[in-house]
């Protein structure tokens, strides 16, 4: 049991020192998007950064930067764009590692290595240490899985909730390619719903949705201004 427990705590050692390693290597190739936004932090008003693809994003990031910007004199926006995807990614290796967690309750080690294996991925790392609109939605759509697998797993009545729903508009309003985790809320409520409530149901809930969405698209289509990266 001790050697168990011994190993748990050096591979949480070593994951946490990948992590802070990712940290620490300096990106010395900006994603072009990334160096777009942060110049219209920096030059533009803040009704001017809506963007159709990802409409808080950049408004999102301005708030930051302009919070973080009173407290530490100079600070570039891009530096706070590259800053808000750490704390992102941070927080999405976190919530890999519970996930993983759920689905191996017994085993801390599987856990661990599969969350290792994530943030290894050239496909994390191309995005943790740099300015992009990913980690963010990423992030909320990984707490939608794992608020679904739970249940599953825990075989609760309702496997979606209108929290669900509220997130995955939110991802969507942070980047439009989150509308392809739509498909599988349906299909999870559907399957998990009482037959006499399903349709009911899942009308609602996809009406709630389109509705909220909708309406965002026509209010900053109508009023925003727009880069054209």
């Amino acid at each position: 049991m001790k050697r168990i427990q011994l190993q748990n705590v050096v591979l949480h050692l070593i994951l946490i020192a990948s992590v802070l390693l990712l940290i620490s290597v300096k990106n010395y190739s900006l994603y072009w998007d990334g160096v777009s936004f942060a110049w219209q932090i920096e030059n533009q008003p803040i009704q001017d950064c809506f963007h159709k693809h990802h409409l808080l994003y950049t408004p999102f990031c301005f708030l930051i930067h302009s919070t973080m910007s009173n407290l530490i004199p100079n600070l570039r926006s891009i530096d706070t764009l590259v800053a808000i995807n750490i704390a992102f990614g941070v927080i999405y290796l976190c919530i890999c590692y519970k996930l993983l967690r759920i689905i191996f309750p017994n085993s801390s080690s599987a856990a661990i290595l599969g969350t290792f294996l994530i943030a290894m991925s050239f496909t994390f790392g191309a995005h943790f240490r740099n300015a992009s609109q990913y980690l963010i939605p990423l992030t909320i759509c990984t707490v939608i899985l794992m608020r679904i697998i739970s249940r599953i797993l825990k075989r609760d009545d309702v496997i979606v909730d209108i929290f669900d729903w509220i997130l995955l508009f939110i991802a969507v309003l942070f980047h439009q390619i989150s509308i392809l985790v739509l498909p599988s809320l349906v299909y999870a409520q559907i399957t998990s719903s009482k037959k006499d409530q399903a349709i009911l149901t899942v009308t609602r809930n996809i009406s709630v949705f389109f509705i909220f969405i909708i309406s965002a698209y026509i209010y900053i289509l109508s009023y925003g201004s727009f880069a054209y990266t």
